[in-house]
Order: structure tokens, then C-alpha cells, then sequence
């Protein structure tokens, strides 16, 4: 059960603690959203998400189990950021390029040059496929966010036709995109997964970390995007791109077959806090775990379901 898979993340967490230089405090912002109180159908005004796009194919739904989710498919897709669904943004919508808080350095994770006061971000939720079978084109991306389309990282759930895998993008030296990564595959469909994403905001250049983890356990370790902002929008991202929230962006071909399918998210956290020192490398796979057992320290109510596979 999830008590048993919590049981384990502080188990894991407190050797960390023991063993490494590197303290995480616990979450200073953030948000915790598993739905229940929702009202069914669009998740847009509800507890501070928003989806302002009316034509994507969205809403909080019963999964089949009496258990409130919320359910989104790239059946429509657009090439747009502001209107497509974001987790909660407690630091407003920025839109000055020399206030990247938006004058609310508490709610933001980043380098001490966008002012946030904290350098660390995580995220992380529970998804299914909505159908339990495979949906032809499914790919529902989402990223640590500003608040506006700032992205500092990248993950797309598809389905290539047998299970579910996610993949991500790196950015190289030069600003420009490396990839696509396949990180994680062979997901199934009918069993509930959990995907986290961590971004280790340092200062500097070139050295941020996107930790990204699936089923509770770190599965890759790749770049942040801040090289692309520096090289190729440096005008209009001077001071660099902290980030508060999760966006969920259904964009390229739709996926027409998916109308009413997609996937079922659930749980989803978005906190941001401090890392207080930097591990060594050999000890970086034990933290990143164990970063994910402190996630969520005080604030995470979990639903009980059966534990992924």
C-alpha cells in the first residue's frame, strides 16, 4: 500500500541524512492537489489551477473507483503556453524580464540572480493510462515552470504502443536542445505510476541539475535549460528563469483517438526549498532518493491504492 511505499521514502531519508553533507530543509511553498474536493469537469479556477484553453480536452473525473482525478488527453493540441493547464502559481504570472518573482521571491526556486529565494524545485504526481490500452500519438508534456511558459526542464508521457515510456531533452553547451532520452518504458497501462522531477538550481554557468525519478526511484540526471536562455534569449530572459509551478502542455499532431482517454493524474505536489550544500558525485543516486522521501515533509496526504508495480 502507499503507507508501506512512504514508510520506505523516510527510511531511505534519514540514512541520507546521516551519510551525506547536503541538507534539504523542509518544503517552504508549494502546493498538494488530489482532487477530491474538486468539482467534476474543468480543473480551470479550481484550487488555483487554471487551463484557460476551453477546446482541450480536459477535466476532473471519477477514475472508475470513487477516487476524484483529473484527466487530460492531446486530442486537441495548440502551440501556445499562458491557456494551457498549470498546477497552481502562488507567485502570479510573471511578465517583466527584470523581475522574474514577479516581486515574490518566496514562492520561486532559481539562481540568486532572478532574486528567488530558494534552490530547489520538485515536483511530483501519480499517473494512468486512462484507458488501461494503448492510444495511438498519446504525448501529454509537462516542465517546471515560471508561471508563463519559463520552462527549466522537459518530460513527455507517450504511448508507443505497447506501454507508456517517458522521454526528456537535455540543452547543451550551446543552447540547443540534445535529444529526445528515452528514460523510462515498458510502463504499463493499467497500473498507477509516479513520475518526480527535481531541479537543482546552482549558481552559475552550466550547472544546474534536473533529477528526474519514476516509481520512487532516480532514473536519470540531465540539464537544466538555462544555457538556451542565456544564448538564445538573453534580451528577453536576462537575469534567468526561476520556476513555481508545473505546466502541462498538450502541443504537435493531435491525437484524435484520444478524445475522453488520455491520462489520469493524481497527487500532484510542486514545492520549492533549499539544498544547503552540494554532494559529491558518488553520493548523488542515494540523495536524489532520498531528496524524494523528504518531499513533501508535513504537507503530502497521499491516497491509499495499491503501491505501482
Amino acid at each position: 500500500m502507499i503507507k508501506k511505499v512512504m514508510r520506505s521514502r523516510w527510511l531511505v531519508a534519514g540514512m541520507v541524512m546521516a551519510v551525506s553533507t547536503c541538507l534539504v530543509s523542509k518544503a517552504q511553498a508549494g502546493s498538494f492537489t488530489d482532487f477530491e474536493s474538486f468539482a467534476l469537469g474543468s480543473v480551470n479556477g479550481q484550487g488555483g489551477w487554471s487551463a484557460t484553453n476551453a477546446n482541450i480536452d480536459q477535466g476532473v473525473v471519477d477514475d472508475g473507483t470513487g477516487n476524484q482525478v483529473w484527466r487530460i488527453s492531446n486530442a486537441v493540441t495548440g502551440s501556445s503556453f499562458g491557456d494551457m493547464p498549470f498546477a497552481p502559481r502562488p507567485g502570479g504570472i510573471p511578465s517583466l524580464p527584470l523581475d522574474p518573482t514577479n516581486s515574490m521571491p518566496n514562492e520561486f526556486a532559481g539562481e540568486g540572480s532572478t532574486g528567488a529565494t530558494y534552490n530547489r524545485y520538485f515536483t511530483e504526481f501519480d499517473f494512468q493510462s486512462a484507458t488501461g490500452a494503448a492510444q495511438a500519438g498519446l504525448s501529454i508534456t509537462l516542465s517546471p515552470d515560471n508561471g508563463s511558459g519559463g520552462r527549466q526542464g522537459f518530460v513527455d508521457i507517450e504511448d508507443n504502443g505497447s506501454s507508456l515510456e517517458i522521454i526528456t531533452y537535455d540543452v547543451d553547451s550551446s543552447g540547443n536542445f540534445v535529444g529526445p532520452t528515452t528514460i523510462s518504458t515498458g510502463l504499463s497501462y493499467t497500473d498507477w505510476h509516479t513520475l518526480g522531477i527535481e531541479v537543482l538550481f546552482m549558481d552559475g554557468v552550466e550547472n544546474d541539475v534536473v533529477n528526474y525519478y519514476v516509481n520512487n526511484s532516480l532514473v536519470y540526471s540531465g540539464t537544466s535549460w538555462e544555457q538556451f536562455y542565456a544564448i538564445h534569449q538573453p534580451a528577453l530572459q536576462p537575469l534567468g528563469v526561476p520556476v513555481q509551478t508545473t505546466l502541462f502542455r498538450v502541443s504537435g499532431t493531435a491525437a484524435t483517438g484520444t478524445l475522453g482517454g488520455g491520462l489520469y493524474i493524481d497527487n500532484v505536489l510542486t514545492e520549492v526549498n533549499n539544498v544547503n550544500a552540494v554532494p559529491e558525485p558518488s553520493s548523488m543516486v542515494l540523495l536524489g532518493i532520498g531528496m524524494v522521501g523528504l518531499a513533501g515533509y508535513g504537507m503530502r496526504r497521499r491516497k491509499q491504492r495499491q503501491a505501482v508495480a
